[in-house]
């Protein structure tokens, strides 16, 4: 894996499935969303990996919502 440090592991980004040395599934660690590897990147695991730890920052995490909303003060 890309090892940026830190910013994927605090938000809970796991790869969780690997065929050979190409990621093709990821999750959210905190509300378990699956991302998948398209075809595309069958041949380019970074690329692959880029791909799904996009995917992961763009999805709107339902457990990080609703932990922002605790936090809030009334």
């Amino acid at each position: 894996p890309i090892g940026i440090p830190g910013w994927r592991t605090e938000r809970g980004f796991v790869i969780i499935r690997y065929e050979g040395e190409l990621p093709v599934m990821a999750s959210c660690a905190k509300c378990q969303l699956k991302f998948l590897t398209p075809a595309t990147f069958a041949r380019d695991p970074i690329g692959a990996e880029e791909y799904l730890a996009g995917k992961f920052d763009l999805h709107g995490c339902p457990a990080e919502i609703e932990e922002r909303n605790r936090r809030r003060p009334f």
